[in-house]
């Protein structure tokens, strides 16, 4: 009898002692795990230029994605402000294009001249901001760009096209067809090339140099390189 009883209360004994060390034991693991989450929160605040350069970036296109847009541009705006001004040229980029998405024309003009006036040499703005004055018929600000273009690069025929659209507007009759076959010469096988440079053959009333470009499109178009088209 004796012996049961000592046998129960050793069991009591040990019970209390696993409850104790469990009890303890998430106390432990609990506290361990505040000061993590109490770290993790603190490193928020101690983020380096560069991670949060990444973290606005990264967000900047997931909103973008999402087509909200200005979420994008917000997160860009604040992208830019964490790297020198001389390591930018993306972001600002990246800025004047989510403009151009969204419609904000003269903010996306503004943001692309920001860009030229940093880094004069990009192309992709230079080609956008002159497209941008082209639309809206600013022709003069438009050729300028363009004939700032890079002479050597792969958008070179695509400059040459815009030129030649440019001095068609102005009646430059000459000009406009010198570009145009310089671009074609570039890029053989663009249609609008030689669709466009036939219609100002025949609005110059050069009915035989127009043919064989309306021709060498409708080739290009459907695929009938075989085929005689008369006029």
């Amino acid at each position: 009898m004796m012996e049961n009883t000592e046998t129960k209360k050793a069991t009591t004994s040990s019970s209390e002692f696993d409850f104790d060390f469990i009890f303890h034991s998430i106390l432990l693991i609990m506290g361990n795990l505040f000061h993590k989450l109490l770290a993790l929160y603190e490193s928020f605040f101690n983020l380096s230029k560069k991670d949060k350069h990444q973290i606005y970036t990264n967000l900047a296109t997931s909103y973008r994605k999402k087509g909200n847009l200005d979420k994008a541009i917000d997160a860009i705006k604040k992208a830019i402000k964490e790297v020198p001004n001389n390591e930018n040229e993306k972001l600002l980029k990246h800025l004047a294009d989510l403009y151009l998405m969204s419609g904000a024309y003269d903010k996306a003009k503004q943001a692309y001249q920001n860009v030229l006036s940093n880094y004069p040499n990009n192309s992709d703005a230079i080609i956008k901001l002159a497209d941008l004055h082209l639309k809206e018929n600013e022709i003069e600000e438009a050729l300028k760009l363009y004939e700032s273009f890079p002479q050597q690069g792969a958008k070179k025929h695509e400059i040459l096209y815009k030129l030649g659209v440019i001095y068609d507007k102005k009646s430059e009759v000459d000009l406009a067809i010198e570009k145009m076959k310089e671009a074609i010469e570039l890029k053989p096988d663009e249609i609008k090339y030689h669709q466009h440079l036939g219609f100002i053959y025949e609005s110059a009333g050069r009915h035989v140099d127009a043919v064989p470009h309306f021709k060498k499109a409708m080739e290009l178009e459907f695929g009938q390189k075989n085929n005689v088209f008369d006029f």
